[in-house]
This record gives structure tokens, sequence and C-alpha cells, in this order.
């Protein structure tokens, strides 16, 4: 028998062949969808600690193979409509308003934003750290919005609700930059020697992955690159005090709200590195994309930092930018990241930014 059309607002419930689905609460500990349950961070009154996985609205029942209209339901369409159930928002007007390395939906009931992870690359214990660092960045000056609840599952992803900020209609990146730097700056301050952040990795990967993405001459120039790269990390890591870095600090990852001030996102990235590394970042972004215009001016933001350090981070930077984008396997990373491999050896055309998939409303 097949299931009928699928409402998001009434989840549904029916029997197949190969599962029977019920549907659950809609809400964390049985609480109404007129509000967002007491699930916050760190807060007195929290009926359910950040951290606990409540049960899933649609349970799955005697089934180890779904039947295709149930697989569906768990599409990335759905993960976000599925997750604002599941927070006690209700699916009434939720919309994607960002669709790039992970899912960003509006939810006007709690007038909040819904963060849904990639399938298959974060992991609970990732997404629970990722909570608990957050509230720690704003303990130590960092605007990045609140965590309101969470972690949650949403159709075999993971996901978490923080409050929403309003987007200034338009800010230029000239303006944008000073702003940035300033909050991605405050990041040390988080923890001395960045007790409890895992180091910034460059994981080994086989000679073979490279030739792969590049082809044989270009992939082993680039291995021998990438090997190099990590081995200097290594040696960065072990002749310095670690600080708290954002990783990935640009103006996708910002936001500047109505009043000027600016949010830093996507903290997926955060990691404990030398101190030189965050500012590294913008020198890179400058060589290779001319954007921020004039790093001198943004590196004042961060205090005493050695030079030569900055530039041994700066190469090591390019390097990571590249294999990340080589190893994440879809069609247009593979095109952009061989472009970038070629400027990294001298005769490539300028790196240009993957477009971003445009978000739509569900």
């Amino acid at each position: 028998m097949k299931p009928p059309a699928w409402s998001p607002a009434s989840p549904p419930s029916w029997s197949g062949p190969n599962c029977k689905a019920t549907p659950g609460t809609g809400a964390l500990v049985g609480l109404g969808r007129s509000s967002i349950p007491t699930v916050w961070a760190g807060g007195a009154s929290a009926r359910v600690p950040v951290g606990q996985v409540p049960p899933c609205p649609l349970r799955w029942e005697d089934s180890t193979v779904l039947d295709d209209r149930c697989a569906a339901l768990c599409a990335a369409e759905r993960a976000g409509l599925c997750a604002a159930e599941r927070a006690g928002l209700g699916a009434e007007g939720v919309r994607l308003v960002s669709r790039g390395s992970r899912l960003v939906w509006h939810a006007p009931a709690g007038d909040a934003a819904i963060t849904v992870t990639r399938p298959g690359t974060t992991t609970l214990e990732q997404v629970s750290h990722e909570i608990r660092l957050t509230e720690r960045l704003r303990k130590a000056g960092v605007n990045t919005p609140r965590i309101l609840a969470g972690p949650i599952r949403a159709c075999g992803r993971f996901a978490f609700v923080t409050q929403w900020v309003e987007r200034a209609p338009t800010t230029p990146h000239a303006q944008s930059w000073p702003l940035i730097a300033e909050q991605a700056a405050r990041f040390p301050g988080a923890g001395a020697g960045a007790d409890g952040v895992q180091p910034v990795r460059m994981p080994e990967v086989p000679v073979s992955t490279w030739r792969d993405r590049l082809g044989s001459d270009m992939g082993e120039a680039f291995a021998d690159r990438w090997d190099n790269a990590r081995q200097v990390l290594g040696e960065l890591l072990g002749h310095c005090e670690p600080v708290v870095c954002h990783d990935d600090q640009h103006p996708d990852n910002a936001l500047i709200d109505r009043q000027g001030r600016c949010w830093l996102l996507d903290l997926e990235l955060v990691a404990a590195a030398p101190p030189e590394r965050d500012p590294a970042s913008l020198v890179v972004l400058n060589r290779r994309f001319g954007d921020p215009s004039d790093p001198e001016a943004l590196l004042t933001y961060w205090p005493a930092l050695d030079p030569q350090r900055l530039s041994v981070c700066a190469r090591v930077r390019e390097v990571l930018i590249v294999g990340r984008l080589l190893l994440r396997g879809t069609q247009d990373a593979v095109t952009e990241g061989t472009r970038r491999a070629q400027g990294l050896f001298g005769h490539g055309p300028p790196w240009h930014h993957l477009a971003p998939l445009p978000a739509h409303r569900s």
C-alpha cells in the first residue's frame, strides 16, 4: 500500500509492505508546538539537557528497507521541516534561507534559525561539541547566535536551533571585513591553550586519491605538497601555544545585522591552531581572490603576530583549501579544485568561489 501525500504540518500515519510509520508527539518531551520547548543551553529551567537526543516524530518500525516514498520523507528538502517539528516550532511558514555546506531554515513560529548538517558528515558528538563551543565563544565576547535547542535528529542528519538574526539588506565586503576581523580576533580569548578544542588537522590521504582527482603528474606533485604541509603544520603546533581559531572566516560565514553588528556563523571548523592561523586566511583570500583588498589593515586586530609563522601558515592554508575542495568529490568542487591546484604551481588561472546553491521555499 502506498502512503498518502505528505503534508509538512501533519506527519503521516500509514502502513506499507516495508515499514510502518506512526506520528510522534511533534515536540521534545511531548511539549506542544506553539513555542520552543525549554531545552536551552545552560538554562536553569531545562527539562531535557542539551546533548540528549529525543526520538524522531516519524518512528520507523519493523523495517530495514524503507519504501521509496517513505525514504523520500527523509530527503534533504524535508530535513529542516522534520527538525522544526521536533523542536516544537511546527512546520508552518518554515523556509530554506541558505543552501551551502549546511542547510539553514527560518522558523517564524519561534523567530529561530534551524541549522541542519550534511548527511553522513557530522556525528552527534561533533554537533554537541559545536553547541558547547558556541556558548564558550559567546562568553568570550564573540557575537554568534545563541543556541536555543539541540542537537536534534532530523531525517538521518543532526540539527540545532539558534536565535534568528535579521540580516541588513546589503553590506559591501569593504565594510564587512573589519567587523569580521574584529570578531575573529576574539576567538583566542575563548580559552588559554585552546583547552578542550581539537587541533586543526590535515588527514593522511593516499597518493591515488590525488591522482584520481588531478591526473597522474599533478596528482603526485600535489601529494608531495600536501604531505609537506601536514608535516609543517605538526611542527607549528608543537612549537607554539595553540589558540581557538574560526578557521573559515569570510563574508559568507558572517552576518551583518540591521544595527551594523557582525555575527560569525558556521563554527563547524573551529579548531586549536597557531595564533597566526586566522590572520593567514585573510592573506590567502587576498592573494587568491583579491578580497579582502587590504589584509594588512585587518591584521592589526591580532596583536603580536609572528611574521614568519604568518607566512608559513598562509602557505599551509592554501594547500588545505585546495585539498578540502578536491576531497569533497562533487564535479563542481573537483573542477574548481583542479583550477586552484594549478595556481599553487604558478601556471593556473585565478581562483573562483563555488557558486552557492540557490535557496528556495519548501
